[in-house]
């Protein structure tokens, strides 16, 4: 039998340790990452699959789901309903004509599996442009999946991001 004093110890700490795992993971506690990126990133022409986009730059984690490099991902913590939304911009060019495209992607578990945007027929032959692909969409995510961004141009030659924090950024927030 349970001393009555040690128990009312026990249960006070396990409820607690609740508490605690409701701050971090519970109903009250966001879970928010906004990363940026000003690296210039050169993205290839025609690559198939997709290019990884690497938003290197930390603005805020609070559960620091973000690994950031070439192989940039997303962990999600707990299961929910999630907004995901990205952004980059292309720095100028005339490289851009008619029947070339660029798409910004949204990966699941390592496959494409939203598009955010895409750009058809952007033509730039006539004076340098900036091509622009942004979006977002609320899904859902288990445990444990990834989520990555990727860009796919065909404009006849490597282009790079533009070194611009305010037009190439993500975003990733567990509704409540």
């Amino acid at each position: 039998m349970i001393d009555p004093e040690v128990k009312a110890y026990i249960d006070q700490r396990l409820w607690m340790v609740s508490r605690l795992r409701e701050d971090r993971f519970g109903p009250n506690r966001t879970i928010y990452a906004e990363y940026t990126t000003d690296a210039s990133q050169s993205i290839s022409n025609n690559a198939s699959p997709a290019e990884a986009l690497n938003y290197e730059d930390k603005v805020k984690d609070t559960h620091n789901i973000v690994t950031v490099g070439s192989d940039w991902l997303a962990t999600i913590p707990v299961p929910g309903a999630y907004d995901v939304e990205a952004s980059l911009i292309f720095a100028a060019s005339t490289a851009w004509g008619l029947g070339e495209t660029g798409r910004l992607e949204l990966w699941k578990n390592g496959l494409m599996f939203r598009y955010l945007d895409r750009k058809d027929n952007f033509d730039s032959s006539g004076a340098a442009q900036y091509m622009v692909l942004n979006g977002s969409k609320k899904l859902w995510f288990e445990t444990g999946d990834t989520i990555g961004f990727h860009v796919y141009q065909n404009s006849g030659g490597a282009l790079a991001l533009l070194n611009a924090p305010a037009y190439c950024w993500m975003t990733i927030c567990l509704n409540r």
